[in-house]
Order: structure tokens, then C-alpha cells, then sequence
């Protein structure tokens, strides 16, 4: 692979085949090739979930989120606090956003 005009991986070609895809050889890229080939059939859709990273990720915000729960907590009534409520408010969301994508997954397997 690599060069123009190059056969498609083996392991492309029956895929391809029965997705009833041409595989461009004009294109060197195996991404490429392979996102044609994906793109025409629905269940070759497939992707990895990276659950490990994913779990830690949210883990790490989850950490964040209860230090900046507790600086909001020992805050004193009536001091400044409008930055560190925006933070958290940004955080928040990210963090809400983050997990509704990860629950949306729960089903697929890496």
C-alpha cells in the first residue's frame, strides 16, 4: 500500500465486495479506502469505544467536580464567587454532556 494505484489490503477486498464498494486504487490511504467501504453499508459502521480512557476521563472530571463543590462550600456568604460558580457551571455541563454519550454506548462492547 502506500503507492498510487496500490490492490487494497486483502483483508479490505471481501468486505468491500460485499458491500458492493470499489475500491478506488487511486487512493493510497487505507483510512480512505476504508471509509468508502464503510460509508455504503450501515452495519460496517463499527468503532471502539476506548472504555478504559473514556471511564478514566470522566473519573478525572468527576474528581474535579468535588474539589470545586468543596472551594464553593467553604466559601464565606457574600464573598465573590461568580468565576468559580462559572467554572463549575462549564464543568457541569461538559461533564453531563460526557457521560449522557458514554451511557448512550453502554451497549456496545470494545
Amino acid at each position: 500500500m502506500g503507492t498510487t494505484g496500490s490492490p487494497p489490503p486483502p483483508c479490505l477486498a471481501p468486505v468491500a465486495a460485499r458491500a458492493g464498494a470499489q475500491i478506488n486504487t487511486e487512493v493510497s490511504d487505507p483510512h480512505s479506502q476504508l471509509a468508502n467501504v464503510m460509508s455504503k453499508d450501515p452495519s460496517y459502521l463499527i468503532f471502539r469505544r476506548f472504555t478504559v480512557m473514556n471511564v478514566r476521563n470522566i473519573l478525572r472530571i468527576q474528581s474535579e467536580l468535588a474539589h470545586l463543590e468543596k472551594r464553593l462550600e467553604s466559601m464565606k456568604e457574600g464573598d465573590p464567587h461568580s468565576q468559580l460558580q462559572d467554572v463549575v457551571e462549564k464543568r457541569l455541563l461538559a461533564y453531563s454532556k460526557y457521560l449522557e454519550a458514554i451511557l448512550e454506548t453502554k451497549g456496545v462492547r470494545d
